[in-house]
């Protein structure tokens, strides 16, 4: 005698409705892991704006103000948990090294030099702009690989 075909349907229920479960776990777990890039990405565009707005305020202001100085400071603080060593060092030794390395050429400018001595700090106060000027590609380069949105 042959088996009713509600013995295979109900055979074959079980698996579809565990491959069915599967397939939504699957997506939801990739939603997840878009939310979290995505996420992840704001946080990151965030620092990455911050540098470009200092970069841009030291090149069009010829000078560091002190009050975007510290803004910057304040803004890519996170930058050391969102990016590896090497970009969170970049943030803070190079750029906001230079940053108050041209403060401090600037400040020693006012003070009685020498001519040789203020031709000279005029030579390393505009080799800093030329850097900072030179930055706006350098941050698109280092910044690129955790902005891309790839899937």
């Amino acid at each position: 005698m042959e088996p009713h075909w509600t013995a295979y349907v109900s055979a074959l229920s079980v698996p579809v409705i565990g491959l069915f479960a599967a397939s939504i776990a699957y997506r939801q777990w990739r939603t997840a892991q878009n939310k979290l890039k995505y996420d992840l990405f704001d946080k990151r565009f965030k620092v990455y704006r911050q540098c470009c707005a200092f970069v841009s305020s030291v090149v069009s202001n010829g000078e560091v103000l002190e009050e975007v100085r510290i803004n910057f400071m304040r803004e890519t603080l996170e930058a050391r948990w969102l990016f590896d060593k090497d970009l969170d060092r970049y943030l803070i030794d190079e750029i906001h090294g230079k940053a108050v390395e041209l403060q401090v050429l600037e400040a020693m400018f006012d003070a009685d030099l020498a001519r040789d001595e203020r031709n000279e700090n005029l030579a390393q106060q505009s080799n800093i702009k030329r850097w900072f000027n030179n930055q706006f590609t350098v941050l698109e380069s280092r910044f690129e690989k955790y902005l891309n949105l790839k899937h």
